[in-house]
């Protein structure tokens, strides 16, 4: 590799290799759109020749927000290429905010859906949308950045208090890319199939950049699709013959508890030769539960790899050998908390116990990387002790945006101090835990002291700072939040406030396994200047010493958290902790929250098992009861028990189960949800009321005779296909070409005299006398249409053929006549050039000429873009080639509003042979 290299040369070296080579994009329909490599960088150059005239300094911090990744790739090597430092940020206000901030409020690239998000911001922000930036002028000389310059800043997905940002140099990202490609044998050949998304590391990382370094073909799933229905990735898979998939522990029980047994049996993922597990602490448990749902549709058990990395390392730092069967270590528990790992039972059948602890091997180091583990105070400990992970390599970040006193503290003497606890075993990574106070919740990483500020806000609290930690269930490997609140004598209504404490806690993570204990301010563990020492608090609630949830006990969780009876022992002063949120209160004392934010499993695995009414709520009491029911199957709570203006989060609702929820109701309401939808309504009233605004107004079902127009499917999903007509070789109607098909005809024939030159006379030239033809395509009853004579002329023969098979299709349904007058129709047809104008434009001398931009003869236009062709009114939308690239995802996600104005009919063009 070049020294001089950087980033960009990964996306103009792919380029050169091969610029047919793609990536696909997944839409949320399950529509593809394609992009080759070549189109990507000619987007990419626009892009940053936007930037440019947009005046953005070279070196400038901007952050991306893109709804779709079709739009952030272009954003993404727009900002390379233009010089810039691209910032990869999830849509989210609250979390764009502070970092915008800290960055220094330079100017935010947006899409056309999280333009919204940025006005969602206090404060002069500078949006520069990418639509504008496209049309931008060709950058036809990228800037050249030094390799030890900063390629992009990646930020922690979770944070919402003070930022830090690591900024990756060219030379790191690089040297991580060369070693993710060795470890895992990557090339042109492999297919990468993906969901996560590119603002986090082992998204765009390991998902689009290694992939594109190794010329293997990209398939990019929306992350909101596969959060709405886990079954998408094992889908597209399938179809796309993958070889190289990605995941979080949280995404193998997603896909366990959603994705049902007979889907799996009928998918083939024997293509698959590597899958990477990382982004947060596995789970033994998990991990064999996948297996065993993926073995029908034939998943290799060697493909499943636990890998370890992190930002700061830019992404991958240890990484098992493709081939090689993951199996945990079963560990004597006693021994682990003295800080040596010693087998618990020798030879094979050992399983975790109440002595016994289980956890993933990780692999050893990637090439030119070395890891080392240390005590407290730098001393290298040797094989099977447990201590400090530290970290050396090429691949390591610079440091922190804006933080040089962390940076100098994380990284020290050409080390990296990761903040994770493990021991080395024969050259090889297992992780324990963690010293560094962040908490883990399905893939994203939120950091202690903001939830301690959360906390800290709740009324009635006695003075004093409460503390975060978060803890790894064993079985599960879900998160356990344990918020810890100074009060030394909790009175009798304490149990009041701590449960308002979890609330907050529950909704600000949108994750419902979260305690709160009340210890005497005494009880809080700091070093001797007086720091908190949060991961003795960690180590003492693990070891059970409040019994709440020792190590190796499965939690119920908090949703529906009942407080009675927390704070008697500690009222009396013995030091024993008050709590919140340990016990689930529910009727069949089951708990009614599920470990790793899971909720019930449904027969279809997308969560539309729920009763879907017939056709969309019309009142607010239906609208609510419908949400509420909702509401109920996925919290486990009992319909009755969920107040109006009770919030999704305060009653255990997480991420994960916001998204089960939005796949419910958008079954129910027949409308596509944004996934914040929850979160910006967040009680059963005001979602009710907002879905009642979005769905459009229908009859009421007393109303009698025909519907008025508009009125039949809206809120639905259903369609019925009523009428059909064709034109094909052999078949003018749908009866004959299904004779056609089922006998086998061949629609070849010879091509009769005449058919070339309407004047009978032999052709000038020798052509090919056979053909599949349309009959008579000439045909065509002018005068029925209200067209004038020189109008048909000029009008393209596919032009004819669609106004003679509309009118047929809605014959048949019996729609051809007054019937249709009034109705709201939406018409889609695909626009080709079938090249009549150039036809007419050698006959011209036999009659009179076509007029320039004729409506028959454009390319984008159709029949009834013609004022005489049809008595139609409404938008018209001429579907060329780049319409239908962005049609797909974009019709649908506005199909409330498209309802309300589609008139018949609205678009045009057709195509025939």
């Amino acid at each position: 590799m070049d020294d001089n290299m950087t980033l960009l040369d990964v996306l103009l070296g792919a380029v050169r290799k091969d610029p047919e080579q793609v990536v696909v994009h997944v839409c949320g329909d399950g529509s593809e759109l394609t992009v080759t490599l070549r189109e990507l960088l000619d987007d990419a150059l626009s892009v940053a020749g936007g930037l440019r005239e947009a005046g953005v300094a070279p070196g400038t911090r901007v952050p991306l927000l893109a709804d779709r990744s079709e739009d952030f790739q272009p954003m993404f090597w727009g900002a390379v290429a233009a010089g810039l430092v691209p910032v990869p940020l999830a849509p989210d206000a609250r979390r764009v905010l502070p970092v915008w901030e800290h960055l220094g409020r330079p100017p935010v690239v947006v899409d056309a859906a999280t333009a919204s998000v940025v006005a969602e911001i206090p404060g002069d922000v500078r949006s520069l949308t990418l639509d504008v930036l496209r049309r931008g002028p060709v950058l036809r000389e990228p800037v050249v950045a030094g390799p030890d310059e900063v390629a992009f800043v990646q930020f922690s997905s979770g944070s919402t208090g003070a930022p830090k940002g690591v900024e990756v140099t060219h030379r790191a990202v690089l040297a991580n890319l060369e070693q993710i490609r060795k470890a895992s044998a990557l090339g042109a050949d492999d297919v990468v199939v993906s969901w996560m998304p590119y603002f986090h590391d082992m998204g765009l990382i390991g998902t689009h950049l290694a992939p594109l370094a190794a010329g293997a073909r990209q398939v990019k799933i929306g992350p909101l699709s596969f959060a709405k229905r886990p079954r998408v990735w094992f889908e597209v898979a399938d179809r796309h013959r993958a070889t190289v998939l990605s995941a979080a522990n949280f995404a193998l029980a997603l896909a366990v508890r959603r994705v049902p047994d007979e889907v799996v049996a009928r998918l083939d993922l024997s293509a698959v030769r590597l899958m990477l597990v990382g982004a947060e602490p596995i789970a033994p448990a998990v991990w064999r539960d996948f297996a065993r749902k993926t073995r029908p549709a034939g998943l290799d058990p060697s493909a499943a790899q636990p890998v370890y990395g992190l930002a700061e390392a830019t992404l991958a730092v240890t990484f098992p050998p493709p081939g090689e069967v993951a199996e945990p270590l079963v560990l004597d528990r006693a021994s682990l908390s003295r800080g040596v790992a010693v087998d618990a039972v020798a030879g094979e059948g050992a399983v975790a116990g109440a002595s016994a602890v289980e956890l993933m091997d990780v692999g050893p180091p990637v090439a030119g990387c070395a890891v080392r583990i240390v005590d407290d105070g730098g001393a290298e400990l040797g094989d099977r002790r447990v201590g400090h992970i530290m970290v050396r390599g090429p691949q390591l970040a610079r440091g922190y945006h804006g933080l040089p006193g962390v940076s100098a503290e994380t990284f020290a003497d050409g080390w990296l101090r990761t903040g994770d606890l493990g021991f080395l075993r024969d050259g090889r990574l297992c992780v324990t835990g963690r010293h560094k106070d962040v908490l883990f919740l399905n893939g994203r990483t939120f950091h202690a002291p903001d939830m301690e500020g959360v906390a800290a806000a709740t009324p009635g609290l006695p003075p004093g700072a409460p503390a975060v930690i978060g803890s790894t269930d064993p079985v599960t490997g879900g998160e356990r939040v344990v918020v810890f609140v100074p009060w030394a004598r909790p009175p009798g209504g304490a149990a009041e406030v701590l449960e308002r404490v979890a609330a907050r806690v529950r909704e600000a993570l949108l994750h419902d396994d979260v305690r709160v204990l009340a210890l005497p301010p005494g009880a809080f563990p700091r070093t001797t200047s007086g720091k908190l020492q949060r991961q003795r608090l960690r180590e003492r609630f693990e070891a059970g010493e409040w019994g709440t949830g020792g190590a190796g006990a499965s939690s119920a969780g908090g949703g529906g958290a009942s407080a009675g009876g927390a704070g008697e022992a500690a009222a009396a002063g013995s030091g024993e902790a008050a709590s919140a949120g340990a016990e689930a209160d529910s009727p069949d004392g089951a708990g009614s929250a599920f470990p790793d934010g899971a909720g019930p499993a449904f027969p279809d695995g997308a969560g539309s098992a729920y009763p879907v009414p017939v056709a969309a709520p019309r009142s607010r009491g239906e609208a609510e009861q419908v949400v509420r029911d909702v509401w109920a199957r996925v919290l486990g709570l009992p319909a009755t028990s969920i107040g109006r203006h009770e919030f999704f989060g305060s009653l255990g609702g997480t991420s994960l189960k916001a998204m089960e929820a939005l796949v419910a109701l958008e079954d129910a309401f027949g409308v596509p949800l944004p996934p914040a939808v929850i979160r910006d309504h967040g009680t059963v009233a005001a979602l009710a009321g907002h879905l009642l605004a979005t769905v459009p107004a229908r009859p009421s079902a007393t109303s009698q005779g025909e519907q008025p127009e508009g009125a039949a499917g809206a809120g639905t999903t259903a369609a019925a296909v009523i009428g059909m007509a064709c034109r094909f070789p052999g078949a003018d109607t749908p009866d004959a070409f299904w004779d056609l098909l089922i006998d086998g005809h061949d629609a070849v024939v010879p091509v009769p005299d005449g058919r070339w030159d309407d004047t009978g006379a032999p052709p000038a030239a020798p052509r090919k006398r056979w053909g599949a033809l349309v009959d008579d395509p000439a045909g065509f009853d002018a005068e029925y249409f209200g067209i004038g004579e020189d109008e048909a002329r000029a009008l393209d023969p596919q032009g004819r053929l669609f106004l003679e098979l509309a009118h047929e299709a809605l014959e048949r349904a019996g729609y051809a006549g007054p019937r249709r007058r009034g109705r709201r129709i939406g018409v889609f047809a695909a626009v080709g050039e079938s090249g009549y104008r150039e036809v007419l434009d050698r006959a011209s001398a036999e009659g009179p000429r076509c007029p320039p931009r004729s409506p028959g003869t454009c390319p984008a236009s159709s029949p009834p873009a013609s004022p005489s062709a049809s008595t139609s009114t409404g938008p018209r939308s001429p579907w060329t080639r780049p319409a239908r690239r962005g049609w797909w995802p974009c019709t649908w996600r506005g199909a409330a509003s498209w309802r309300a104005s589609a008139t018949s009919p609205s678009s045009a063009g057709s195509t025939s042979t």
